[in-house]
């Protein structure tokens, strides 16, 4: 039955070359859109996630109502306060800022006191040097940066305050975040920024993780305009991670609808055109299922095609994304990986099967005496 089925799908895709063109470009440009923001969303995500969550680190502190970690400021006294308590085994102050050099390119800085122990943990390739010195003025730039500004280690960059610093290490890392960044240390990521009294963040670990909770509420019940969090559940509190998941799961259902509506329109269309083969198929018996399934393997085939072209669509439009805009580029992935792609068939299988599920069954109920009756 199956085959059947299958032998006559393929028989009417061909049949119908212009139609099936069409059906597949559309489901190709609506699933590459999909498939791209999606991509961003959890790229974005991702990398956040994965900068928050070092080794060693128990809590995490910000300003409590930052949106953001650029955003976030944590004064000097409380931090002061907190790395001295006796539970505290080491703290590093991260700063966080961006700019733009001479040439309208956006940069973004990173400041971390402890950047050797955070390049092992991130699995970041340094070339040079990445013992980054509190007291000199010296970075290690991501790869992006090297390549856009044609520099390399041992060359000085002049940043945002006017200042040239050394470069001692080039860093390459799988976070588009880091490549597309400057990282020094705190220090030194506070004058290139001119910003001197600016910690976005305090990481925090103790000499034993049990006491976690304890310090968290020392943290709530003194500072008053900090947020403290396990370094596990950081993304969870900031709403702009909440908004982004909202936006991926509206885009998604927006693919679902338009997608399920084309191939419902278009499918009842095809039914409606090929009522008279239908109905003469009934009349000569003809399974039921067989004509339901010779629909629906149209469906999937056509589908699954437009995903598979969208798929390939969206990879060209992210590398001409990186290209024409380049300061966006510090929020793309380096590809679309296989979980994308699957993801985007699985897609693009619900969307056949909302969207054929209505034809199909307007084609059982298709007799060749319904057919003439119309004809008349």
């Amino acid at each position: 039955m199956i085959k059947v089925s299958f032998d006559y799908a393929v028989r009417h895709i061909m049949r119908s070359p212009l139609r099936s063109f069409l059906i597949i470009a559309t489901i190709a440009m609506i699933m590459s859109m999909y498939l791209l923001i999606s991509s961003i969303v959890s790229t974005f995500i991702g990398q956040y996630n994965t900068l928050l969550h070092q080794d060693g680190v128990d809590i995490v502190v910000q300003e409590k109502f930052s949106a953001s970690p650029l955003s976030s400021i944590v004064p000097p006294k409380a931090i002061s306060q907190i790395c001295r308590d006796t539970k505290v085994k080491s703290c590093a102050k991260v700063t966080l800022g961006k700019g733009r050099l001479k040439d309208k390119s956006r940069i973004y800085v990173f400041g971390i006191d402890t950047f050797a122990k955070f390049a092992t943990n991130m699995a970041m390739t340094v070339q040079g040097s990445p013992a980054l010195d509190r007291d000199q003025d010296s970075i290690v730039i991501g790869k992006g940066v090297s390549q856009k500004e044609n520099v390399t280690i041992g060359d000085y960059l002049t940043l945002f305050n006017g200042k040239k610093y050394r470069i001692i290490g080039i860093g390459e890392s799988w976070i588009s975040f880091l490549n597309h960044s400057i990282i020094s240390s705190s220090s030194t990521a506070k004058k290139i920024l001119n910003r001197p009294d600016r910690t976005n963040m305090l990481f925090v670990t103790l000499h034993h993780q049990q006491d976690t909770g304890k310090m968290l509420e020392e943290i709530a019940r003194k500072e008053k305009k900090l947020s403290a969090v396990k370094s596990s559940n950081y993304s969870k509190s900031l709403g702009v991670f909440q908004n982004l998941h909202y936006l991926s799961n509206i885009i998604a259902f927006i693919t679902l609808l338009v997608g399920s509506v084309i191939l419902i329109n278009t499918f009842l269309t095809s039914v409606q055109v090929r009522s008279r083969e239908i109905g003469i198929l009934n009349t000569i018996g003809w399974d039921k299922k067989v004509i339901v399934w010779t629909i629906m393997i149209e469906g999937y085939i056509l589908s699954l095609m437009g995903g598979v072209f969208g798929f390939i669509l969206s990879t060209g439009l992210l590398s001409v994304l990186k290209i024409v805009y380049y300061d966006f580029s510090v929020y793309l992935p380096d590809t679309l990986n296989m979980e994308v792609f699957l993801q985007g068939l699985t897609m693009c299988f619900v969307v056949a099967s909302i969207g054929v599920m209505l034809p199909a069954y307007r084609a059982t109920k298709i007799t060749i005496v319904k057919v003439l009756k119309n004809e008349q």
